[in-house]
């Protein structure tokens, strides 16, 4: 990052300006899960402290745009709100109102183009076109809609094996189908996945949110709890090495 007297550019709208602190998960989502104690916040591969209370965090936008990402984030999440009851409550479906499809393709968007501009999460990176999509869409307030960057949200059903409803996984990437790359993060007992194709052929892994439509959200599938799953594995057996270290 260039910056001269404090100056820098906002990865957003690309002007200079003085750079306010931005998290790639919104802090009201990490206050949420620290409220209930056990924000266990990883990054894999990588070490784990347990109960981490960190964000990630950086400095990347200027004050207008951070002002305009925090109105929609607010929105977004008091909409996630029901979603993360339902799934604490062991019920695992859940119908989003076409009201609201539009906010959260913006919100989850906006997460993970945050994750690949930031310089925090060196493992995760999207194509640089795909990147500019996103924030383009992003500054004109705009939703790709499929079969542009497709968005999904499944309930993380495994997470209820061992009460731990309250992880949040940082952004990743993994191939699943030769050429289509998942991104996907976990907060609030949800998986919020991204397919980005590196061919110009459509798979069909739907359903996939769509803004001005309902969209019902239940338990995911393997495609798309497997890699959480195993990234939740690894956290596990951290914890257990973790506390194994200490005196």
């Amino acid at each position: 990052m260039n910056i001269e007297n404090g100056v820098a550019i906002c990865k957003l709208c690309l002007k200079p300006a003085q750079l306010k602190q931005s998290h790639i998960i919104p802090s009201s989502l990490h206050k949420i899960l620290k409220d209930e104690g056990k924000n266990v916040r990883f990054v894999l591969p990588g070490t784990l402290t347990v109960k981490n209370q960190t964000d990630l965090k950086e400095l990347m936008l200027c004050n207008d745009c951070e002002q305009e990402f925090s109105k929609f984030e607010k929105k977004t999440i008091e909409l996630l709100r029901p979603l993360w009851k339902s799934t604490k409550s062991g019920k695992f479906s859940y119908t989003v109102p076409a009201s609201s499809t539009n906010m959260i393709l913006r919100f989850v968007h906006s997460v993970f183009w945050r994750a690949s501009a930031s310089t925090m999460l060196s493992k995760y990176k999207l194509d640089v076109a795909i990147e500019e999509s996103l924030r383009t869409s992003i500054l004109h307030n705009e939703s790709l809609n499929p079969p542009l960057l497709p968005i999904r949200l499944d309930f993380f059903t495994y997470l209820q094996k061992f009460d731990s409803q309250n992880i949040m996984q940082s952004p990743g990437m993994y191939e699943m189908y030769p050429g289509y790359m998942h991104s996907a993060f976990v907060t609030l007992g949800i998986i919020f996945t991204m397919i980005s194709p590196k061919s110009s052929d459509i798979v069909d892994l739907s359903p996939y949110v769509s803004a001005g439509a309902p969209y019902t959200i239940s338990a995911g599938p393997i495609f798309v709890q497997a890699p959480c799953i195993a990234a939740v594995n690894e956290i596990q057996k951290l914890a257990v090495d973790y506390a194994k270290s200490k005196p």
